[in-house]
């Protein structure tokens, strides 16, 4: 077991699925978390029952303001800031090349590359006069490999995965060092959202058969927040994990 005790932690889209359960992981193995998203009355709801050592903010990653706001509240609360895990994310459509509406595209984009972008650029700066953190990306296994995903989700995280790569070339010699992990399919709320439920159901997905895969996602996050974590799971890497497996750092 990883310890990362008095760690301080910033989890985006920490509501439910693989954010939730990094939450409730780092949570148990003694970090300090801030547990961002947009649904206030859930996030208030989940960081009560996560302990006093944690706590929510409501943040739009589209938003850079609020990813700004989102950091220096960590640090204003607990003092420094250790990791940020960039997991929001939502499932566009999931039409074809030839019937790709482009304005699902810059949304996807938006949450995904744009959000992601903000949260780096936001917690390196603080990182960087810390001399040291730990930055995780949650691409997919679709950002990897052609027809898992949809075209416009496929490629959102497609630029998950080189826009990490970037930043962790140009964060390395701070001692900031920036990762990803790439989930395959996984049952969570997105999902449930994706193929049409409505979301009081789509959200109870994840305390379902869903936490029990998304815990796999939540685990390769750890391991790369780790200050534990070897010189192979350092800057630049991107880890694919299966639906059921386990990333192995």
């Amino acid at each position: 077991m990883l310890d990362m005790n008095g760690k301080v932690v910033v989890i985006t889209g920490g509501t439910s699925g693989i954010g939730l359960t990094t939450a409730e992981l780092f949570v148990a193995r003694g970090a300090r978390v801030v547990v961002a998203g947009r649904r206030e009355a859930r996030g208030a709801r989940l960081a009560a029952a996560l302990g006093s050592e944690a706590v929510f903010m409501r943040a739009d990653v589209r938003v850079e303001k609020d990813m700004r706001a989102l950091i220096d509240h960590a640090v204003h609360r607990f003092g420094r800031l250790d990791c940020l895990v960039n997991n929001a994310g939502a499932l566009p459509p999931t039409d074809g090349i030839t019937d790709l509406d482009l304005v699902d595209l810059d949304e996807a984009l938006r949450v995904h590359v744009r959000g992601a972008a903000a949260g780096i650029k936001h917690a390196a700066r603080m990182m960087i006069g810390q001399g040291r953190g730990s930055i995780v990306n949650v691409s997919s296994i679709a950002g990897i490999r052609a027809g898992v995903g949809g075209v416009v989700y496929s490629t959102a995280k497609a630029a998950v995965a080189h826009l990490t790569r970037c930043a962790a070339v140009e964060m390395g010699e701070h001692g900031v060092r920036v990762n990803s992990d790439s989930p395959g399919p996984i049952v969570t709320g997105i999902f449930g959202k994706a193929f049409g439920l409505a979301d009081d159901i789509a959200l109870s997905i994840s305390g379902m058969g869903g936490s029990r895969y998304a815990a796999n996602g939540s685990d390769a996050s750890h391991k790369l927040c780790s200050t534990r974590a070897t010189r192979s799971c350092t800057s630049p890497s991107t880890k694919a994990i299966r639906g059921a497996g386990r990333c192995a750092c």
